[in-house]
């Protein structure tokens, strides 16, 4: 059964890039993993399809926030885990705390921030053509209830789009239910 979800699962993400056009063989990704199941669970898929069925260059992308000390750990797991893959693993660690300080920002705002101006710096470094993220359903749940929250017309009721262009980049976010 195991197997079967997996599969569905690659196809899933397969056949999603190929509706969106989410990337051509040979292309470099930024895949963003926080250390949390579906992260973890995106990067394997990545690395299956990689290896499998389309000639992908990926790079793992880790944020340590600052905000736990257990943070500490997930790194270390993070590189251990793109080591075993194969996979060039790129990761900062970012005072978020102090960034909150300065910008006025709340912890949800200044983490994306950090996170988001970090992958884009490893987009850069080797130059990559996407930036791939992993999100779990109830975060769109939240995006959609942060746009009400902030008065939103009807194009705020969808919550994060699947593939965005973000400065030089495309970025695809693949949610898991």
């Amino acid at each position: 059964m195991e197997a079967l979800r997996w599969n569905m699962l690659v196809k899933n993400v397969l056949d999603a890039a190929e509706e969106h056009q989410l990337w051509v063989p040979g292309d470099r990704i930024v895949v963003a993993v926080s250390g949390g199941p579906d992260s973890v669970a995106f990067l394997h898929i990545m690395h299956e399809i990689s290896m499998r069925h389309v000639p992908l260059e990926l790079i793992c992308a880790h944020v340590h926030h600052g905000f736990r000390t257990e943070s500490d750990d997930e790194a270390e797991k993070m590189m251990e885990l793109a080591q075993q893959l194969g996979i060039t693993f790129e990761w900062t660690k970012a005072d978020v705390p102090s960034y909150m300080e300065l910008t006025g920002q709340g912890p949800q705002e200044a983490a994306r921030n950090k996170r988001y101006a970090f992958l884009h710096e490893v987009a850069s470094k080797y130059n990559a053509a996407s930036i791939a993220l992993a999100h779990h359903a109830d975060d769109q749940a939240e995006t959609v209830m942060l746009h009400l929250l902030r008065g939103t017309g009807l194009s705020g009721l969808s919550g994060m789009k699947f593939k965005r262009r973000e400065k030089m980049w495309n970025l695809f976010v693949h949610a898991f239910v």
